[in-house]
């Protein structure tokens, strides 16, 4: 079996087109409010845009779910990294977006909800 992996800067899927078996991302999923859960020195050194989404940080979710059809093959898993408040809700919007999908949500091991898996 030959694997082929790509990488391409985009904004979500603007540029990209096709159809994928894998996807994976860490979007920037922190709400404002959470700041004070946070490392001072990931509020210092990290950029503001790569940290923090509207929407109470479900923003770039939100914008994954929507486009995800177009864009990940049957058979084929998402797989995202979220904030430790966020599961239930991402949990929630992909299965009512997609209701015939395998929605699981992963814990860290300190126990906290750390990632979303999407199988179509």
């Amino acid at each position: 079996m030959k694997l082929k992996a790509e990488f391409k800067l985009s904004d979500v899927f603007a540029a990209i087109d096709g159809k994928f078996d894998i996807i994976v991302s860490n979007p920037p999923y922190i709400a404002e409010s959470e700041k004070k859960y946070m490392d001072k020195s990931v509020l210092e050194h990290e950029p503001t845009l790569a940290l923090f989404a509207e929407n109470n940080g479900l923003a770039i979710y939100q914008k994954i779910c929507r486009q995800l059809k177009d864009h990940l093959k049957n058979d084929g898993s998402l797989y995202l990294e979220i904030g430790f408040l966020q599961g239930k809700a991402v949990v929630e919007m992909f299965e009512k977006a997609y209701p015939k999908a395998e929605v699981t949500l992963k814990k860290d091991e300190s126990g906290h909800d750390r990632m979303v898996r999407v199988r179509f």
